[in-house]
């Protein structure tokens, strides 16, 4: 497996029940070649316009949650992740923001 992660990536997770949940981690430092540490950033949104049921989400890479994971890294079938919880798993964010649904929709 090549990690292509590295030191101040930003990741994110996206998922959940009949909603589109988005959190967004950054990697604080590498532990040997297969295990990362992340913290989980905060998180702000903006409208997408005619889209009443979701906004889009970006993350805010200087306000981080005063807690470290330590995850190791894994490998996909495109792209390596890691695994957030036993319900989460988090990739590279690729682009500025992420859709996900608007906390007055979903349940």
């Amino acid at each position: 497996m090549k990690n292509t992660f590295k030191q101040g990536d930003i990741l994110y997770s996206s998922g959940g029940y009949n909603q589109t949940n988005i959190n967004f981690y950054k990697i604080k430092k590498l532990v040997g070649k297969t295990m990362v540490e992340i913290v989980k950033l905060e998180k702000f949104s903006t409208s997408i316009e005619g889209n009443k049921t979701e906004l889009d989400f970006y993350p805010r890479v200087n306000y981080e949650l005063p807690y470290t994971l330590r995850r190791k890294i894994k490998q996909g079938s495109k792209r390596p992740y890691v695994a957030v919880d036993n319900y989460r798993i988090a990739t590279k964010l690729t682009e500025p923001s992420v859709t996900g649904t608007h906390p007055n929709f979903g349940h």
